[in-house]
């Protein structure tokens, strides 16, 4: 059992510290470490103005602004700490800097928009029409700044050691501040011919302050239509003994400007101690590199499908093919630690994602029982079109993440476990890595070569962390003043990276900690385990088998989550009238009651990907889980 368990954290009134928490305790920190306290401001305002000019045709124009603003002050006290509770002098200090933090942002958004709408119905025909002009902008800035050895009683610059340094996280507002500003021109014509064919045309033509003056304005045209085939003359004994039946599809380009404010800039900042000069330490100025060649990024799009009902319409289904191929990707290429800076965003590569979508409801009732059921099944998957070097391996902690043609976006890449060496005999025959001893009970990696070395051509496409197969299913039943209804929603298939104390056992500097599902680990008597055996911290046998990036740290995060179930009772109306109400209802309801997923020690949503695939770090699994609720109430309508 590691010694975090059974060594006290406070005694006397006294922090204490050991040879395993040798630094400072939890406790510690929370009760006396220090405060964090924050204000925000939130203003929203929005006024609209309607008229009508002609018959069918009307402007109206709305402005909207939102104010926000921030202030958080943050001060460290410092915390002794005890070797043990005897002591009358402390071992150390935590928060020695005594630093404070001060914080203040704002943020002003202003949304401006001219709407001409015309609207006009001939003879079972309709024709709508609407031309907008629009402006977003915003202005941001923030100024922070950090106080080293402030006044012990009253964190402020009164002590004779206080001082600030540039660049430690001070900040001034000239350095922060952010505006952005778009503007689109945009539009919509639709076409309805008597409820049977509906064709519409969009389009925006947008300009953003995020790119320059060549590239800054881009048109983005739409396409749909619809054939309602059970509206036809041919199709009344269809509809009349079977249901309806409508086909769909559409074409368009979409645009994309996600990029922070001031990326086509070269953008300068300071660093402290970058170099000496006259025996000192001297500051010294670091560059992101812009570039003024950014441009829109366009995402081509098709969809098609179909609507279809049966059963006196009792019973509904929809089906949706589609495929997406984005040209101009704004990305970040990776560079070399010897370039001294980061590559700018470019428009590189080309990614294509397809996928289809499927929806069934239905309605139906058994005796004085209705029923309502809705099932939906999607899945997208994704890859690589093209790439300026091919591929792009970049270091996710032990893992890496890979971009590569025909590969899903950023999948896990890394080795193969082949399984755990059991004898002497297995290793001296086996490929190993380079300067790694191992023994019986260590991991053993596949040699994709076959040249009797594992290095980093033996790697593989071990995963990827994007949902397919995702479902959901509502039900919801009523039996005279009873209800029922519930949410069930999930993923079929999706890998999951997990990294640190949650899949290494004893893993420095997070208490040395081991969980239940680490405890089936390879001894002489356990062969078919499925961790390899337990190895000192810094032992080769540990970097051959938690630092080498293989699939031991990828999970199977397919999972069904029971998302919410509610169960309510009305009471019959002449209660209600009697108690002088129009309605008085009971529930009781639940949320993530419960989840099934062949991964159990964590959150199977968990992930270090956005909705982007884009990553900052790995996933520790150090989150919230989604908390379970149950809860009483009731709704009374007067």
């Amino acid at each position: 059992m590691p010694p975090f368990y059974y060594y006290k954290m406070k005694e006397d009134g006294k922090y204490l510290i050991n040879d395993i928490l040798s630094e400072f305790n939890p406790l510690g920190s929370l009760e006396a470490g220090g405060t964090s306290k924050s204000r925000n401001n939130d203003f929203t305002a929005n006024a609209t103005a309607e008229m009508s000019l002609v018959k069918g045709l009307s402007l109206k124009g709305s402005v909207g602004v939102n104010i926000t603003g921030n202030h958080t002050l943050t001060r460290q006290l410092t915390v002794p700490y005890y070797q043990s509770n005897n002591m009358t002098q402390p071992s150390r200090y935590d928060h020695e800097a005594r630093e404070v933090s001060d914080n203040n942002s704002d943020k002003y958004l202003i949304n401006t928009q001219m709407l001409l709408n015309y609207d006009l119905a001939w003879r079972g025909n309709s024709l709508k029409a609407m031309l907008g002009l629009s402006n977003e902008s915003a202005t941001s800035s923030e100024n922070k700044m950090r106080l080293y050895y402030s006044n012990a009683d009253l964190g402020t610059s009164t002590d004779n050691n206080a001082y600030i340094t540039p660049g430690q996280g001070t900040k001034l507002s000239p350095e922060t501040q952010m505006r952005t500003s778009i503007s689109s021109v945009f539009g919509r014509v639709v076409f309805n011919h008597s409820n049977r064919y509906v064709g519409e045309f969009d389009f925006r033509y947008d300009g953003t302050s995020k790119f320059g003056s060549r590239h800054r304005w881009g048109f983005f045209p739409s396409l749909s239509g619809s054939w309602a085939i059970s509206e036809e003359p041919f199709m009344r004994s269809y509809k009349k003994s079977v249901g309806t039946l409508k086909l769909r599809s559409s074409l368009g380009v979409l645009g994309n400007q996600s990029i922070s404010a001031n990326e086509r800039f070269t953008r300068y900042l300071p660093y402290n101690n970058i170099y000496s000069f006259n025996n000192k330490g001297v500051v010294g100025a670091g560059f992101t590199l812009g570039s003024d060649n950014l441009k829109w990024e366009r995402t081509r799009t098709f969809n098609i499908g179909f609507d279809a009902s049966f059963l006196n319409n009792s019973l509904t289904v929809s089906a949706n093919l589609f495929h997406k191929d984005t040209r101009h990707i704004l990305m970040r290429p990776i560079s070399a630690t010897v370039y001294g800076t980061d590559m700018a965003i470019t428009n590189v590569g080309r990614m294509a994602n397809s996928g289809w979508e499927f929806t069934l409801q239905w309605k139906g009732r058994t005796g004085q029982v209705t029923h309502e059921l809705s099932l939906n099944l999607a899945d997208t998957r994704n890859w690589l079109r093209s790439f300026p070097e091919g591929e792009e391996v970049a270091q996710l902690e032990e893992m890496w993440v890979i971009k590569k043609v025909g590969v899903p976006l950023n999948s896990y890449y890394g080795y193969r476990v082949a399984g755990i060496f059991q004898s002497e005999e297995e290793i001296a025959e086996a490929a190993l890595p380079i300067g790694i001893t191992v023994y019986p009970g260590d991991l053993r990696f596949v040699d994709r070569d076959g040249n009797g070395i594992i290095d980093g051509r033996d790697r593989f496409v071990l995963g990827n962390a994007f949902p397919r197969y995702a479902f959901g299913m509502t039900y919801t039943m009523t039996w005279k003043g009873l209800d029922m209804s519930l949410f069930i929603n999930g993923v079929g298939k999706r890998d999951m990276m997990v990294h640190g104390e949650l899949v290494e056992p004893f893993f420095g500097n997070y208490s040395y900690t081991m969980y239940r599902h680490q405890t089936d680990y390879w001894t002489a008597t356990n062969p078919n385990s499925h961790y390899p055996r337990l190895a000192a911290p810094g032992s080769t046998s540990e970097n051959n088998n938690y630092r080498m990036g293989s699939d031991i740290y990828i999970f199977n995060a397919a999972y069904a989550r029971l998302k919410n179930i509610t169960v309510g009772y009305t009471l019959p109306p002449k209660i209600t009238r009697w108690l002088h109400l129009q309605r008085l209802r009971f529930y009781a309801t639940g949320q993530n009651l419960f989840t099934l997923s062949p991964t159990t020690f964590i959150d199977p949503e968990t992930s270090e990907f956005d909705s982007s695939m884009t990553f900052s770090s790995a996933n520790t699994g150090c989150k919230y889980p989604p908390l379970r609720y149950w809860g009483v109430g009731f709704d009374i309508d007067f």
